[in-house]
């Protein structure tokens, strides 16, 4: 728990010991009984629980009380005049209690209303029990502009021009009149749907009529199917597969969300029966494929405890430097060769994992790997699939700071001095480690530490250079902590090239992808959605143009617009049990900052911190924390369970003009820039939208708030998948 140290005069600042440094500056949103939330000026990270020096200090929300009387045209004579009939003043209360709830803590609605309730005649006034009663039941009170209507506009209020003005430019209308129909797409999303599912005798017999060639091969793959049933729609999908990857070097398999497509590339790979390697961009995705079909897996150094010094990871073993590295248990210099009587080295779980892998492979067998470590593996493989293979194409053709030379090889040459010059030094620290002892060796291991992650940045750098040296390159400058720095990005129609030129030239390769690449020439396996429309629905409920030229225009109106439907929705599922947690996507990191602090004193909202949305994605889902507010949540990261069952998505996510590397993409003549700005918007669209509902027995909700979602739908409507499609849902040709 954070401690204010010091509140300042104005009572609204105070002074903190922030994680970006200390005695920063720090707004106070909200405090109560000596609990404050607060957010930090410099770093602009919120504290949620933050501790006052006094528990006299009670705050509001700044904007607050301008909040508090937001009402529709409808009800503000009720609200400034009071009720003639109690049975009118019954709605009011509960009506109010439902605007408000999604912008007011309880004590501020009851404040009012108790404030309204002291204007009304003694015989319509309610009891303090009442009004306690009228607003829980005010809570789910499902009303919508129909119910005003009938109780507080006249019969014949569509001939008065002034009601009728009301309610055409009522604000509150862009949520009240679509609820209805909201709601009803939630509970139809919660009922269960038996899927169809087909078992592997009944397969055969389906199949056996229109098998005509490779009869075998197929009923092959039937049999080895990890599973002992198919989903719909997979069956077919792997006849397909096992017949053009017998024709085709690179086949595509373009499955949507829950198909399943890891039993099917495993089927296809243990019918091929030839050294198979998968590759994958993440670590929960090698877990899943080790715990539940039994692949070995490799992962990334640091992952294991190095067993000749347990307090580090492998990626910052002593081994790391080479031959004749300094061993700490013998203290003499090590050949490497594991001479030494009961060498710990010998129980290295990476190099025993890597040296049982290549085994496995040359024996013919499938093994999955990080994407790190394809240029150690790739040579012994017959058959390489690429899962998530947008992540991959995006890591290896993504940007590379030049640091000390602007030619590819020169990079590659002050690369290699710079990582032997770093070996020297971590050496000489080893030879220290070795003498020392408490703090002091701690310390030296920190700075080990740093320097094993500076060898490893820079190996990395030297195996996308000369990956990426023989394709079309664009090349910017970026203003970093108040430095000008040089970089390289492959162009983006050439990503998927540098990764598949890692690959042997003799092996066939699946690349499985929800978004393929359109410059890539590869027959393209789709399968139809086995999770019903209706159990992921994606609504289209548009409240504001989520634009640079609207945002200069409106200002913190669109923010506003924005926040107040989130958190009314978020409080409407959560009440009726559709959700206890919410994902909301944007594009910049200064977006969520202003969606959170319109948030924050309703919710407890998790903003991650730039460079750490892995930490922060794992902390949300383990916490009790009721929204993630994030940009780059749209790939990487599944939240499969029934507690996260809503998410909106706030704007269209284009590649943002204003970074140097868009703009110096928009200069090179060369490429079609136009049609890769659109492609990257919609697929990264099409990605946010399958963050939930990952399975049959799963359901998520997704709503889209930007109002130039509309423009680029209806422009680009073919380069939309069909299980998107047939999920959308139009709000506003159907209820507004």
């Amino acid at each position: 728990m954070v401690v204010v140290k010091t509140v300042l005069p104005d009572k609204r600042h105070c002074v903190i010991d922030c994680q970006c440094g200390k005695d920063r500056k720090a707004i106070i949103i909200s405090a109560s009984g000596g609990i404050a939330t607060i957010r930090c000026l410099k770093c602009q990270r919120f504290y949620f629980n933050a501790q006052l020096p006094s528990p006299k200090i009670e705050l509001e929300p700044p904007g607050l009380e301008t909040k508090r009387i937001r009402l529709p045209k409808c009800l503000e004579p009720t609200y400034k005049a009071g009720a003639r009939d109690k049975e009118k003043a019954k709605i009011f209360i509960m009506a109010f209690t439902a605007l408000t709830k999604h912008a007011l803590p309880k004590e501020y609605v009851m404040a009012e209303l108790k404030a309204w309730n002291e204007k009304l005649d003694k015989d319509i006034m309610f009891t303090q029990d009442e009004l306690n009663k009228l607003y829980e039941k005010g809570l789910t009170y499902k009303f919508s502009c129909r119910a005003l209507q009938k109780y507080f506009f006249p019969a014949d209020w569509e001939e008065n021009d002034l009601l009728k003005d009301w309610c055409d430019n009522c604000e509150f209308r862009t949520i009240l009149k679509p609820r209805e129909k909201v709601s009803e797409i939630a509970e139809e999303a919660m009922k269960k749907v038996e899927e169809e599912r087909t078992s592997k005798d009944e397969a055969v017999k389906e199949l056996e009529k229109e098998l005509k060639k490779d009869k075998d091969g197929i009923i092959r793959i039937i049999e080895v199917f990890p599973h002992d049933e198919f989903r719909k729609g997979q069956i077919k999908c792997l006849k397909q597969m096992a017949e053009l990857i017998k024709e085709h070097k690179i086949v595509v398999l373009n499955p949507p969300t829950g198909f399943g497509k890891t039993a099917v590339y495993l089927a296809i790979a243990k019918a091929m029966n030839v050294p198979t390697l998968i590759v994958t961009p993440r670590r929960d995705l090698q877990e899943q494929l080790n715990s539940r079909y039994g692949v070995p897996i490799v992962m990334g150094k640091r992952n294991y405890v190095c067993s000749l010094i347990p307090s580090r990871t492998c990626k910052h073993a002593p081994c790391n430097l080479g031959v004749n590295f300094v061993c700490p248990r013998t203290g003499r210099e090590c050949p490497f060769i594991l001479a030494c009587e009961d060498c710990p080295c010998a129980e290295c779980d990476y190099a025993n994992s890597v040296k049982m892998c290549i085994q496995i492979l040359k024996h013919g067998g499938i093994v999955c790997i990080n994407q790190g470590l394809i240029r150690t593996f790739a040579r012994f493989a017959k058959l390489v699939i690429l899962d998530e293979a947008h992540e991959i194409f995006n890591t290896f053709g993504g940007d590379v700071r030049l640091e000390f030379s602007d030619d590819i090889l020169g990079e590659i040459d002050g690369c290699r001095g710079a990582i032997e010059h770093l070996k020297e030094k971590a050496r000489k620290l080893e030879e220290k480690f070795l003498k020392t002892a408490g703090n002091k060796a701690k310390h030296i291991e920190k700075k080990l530490t740093h320097i094993y992650n500076e060898i490893d940045r820079l190996q990395n750098k030297i195996d996308k250079l000369l990956s990426m040296r023989f394709f079309p390159t664009v090349r910017f400058e970026k203003e970093v902590k108040g430095e000008k720095r040089k970089y390289l990005r492959v162009r983006p129609d050439f990503s998927y090239e540098v990764t598949l030129g890692m690959l042997p030239k003799d092996a066939k390769i699946i690349v499985v992808t929800a978004t393929p690449p359109k410059s890539l020439k590869a027959p393209i396996v789709t399968a139809k959605a086995n999770i019903p429309a209706t159990k992921r629905p994606i609504i289209y409920h548009p409240i504001a143009k989520f634009t640079h030229n609207e945002l200069k225009k409106e200002g913190s109106k669109v923010y506003d617009r924005i926040a107040d439907t989130i958190a009314f929705y978020f409080k409407d599922f959560r009440l009726f049990g559709y959700t206890k947690k919410a994902i909301v996507h944007v594009t910049s990191y200064e977006h969520s900052k202003e969606i959170a602090q319109r948030l924050c004193y309703m919710f407890k909202v998790l903003v991650p911190d730039e460079g750490n949305l892995k930490d922060a994605v794992d902390k949300f889902l383990k916490e009790d924390f009721d929204m993630l507010i994030a940009p780059s949540i749209d790939s990487g990261c599944d939240f499969h369970s029934k507690d996260i069952a809503l998410q909106f998505i706030t704007k269209v996510p284009y590649p943002d003009l204003k970074d140097p590397a868009i703009q110096a993409l928009k200069r090179d003549r060369n490429f079609d820039f136009n049609s890769w700005y659109v492609q990257e918007a919609i697929d990264k669209l099409v990605q946010a939208a399958g963050r939930v509902c990952r399975g049959s027995d799963d359901y998520g909700i997704t709503i889209i708030l930007d109002r130039k979602f509309e423009d680029v739908y209806m422009k680009n409507k073919d380069k939309f998948p069909d299980w998107f499609k047939e999920a959308l849902i139009w709000l506003p040709s159907q209820t507004l």
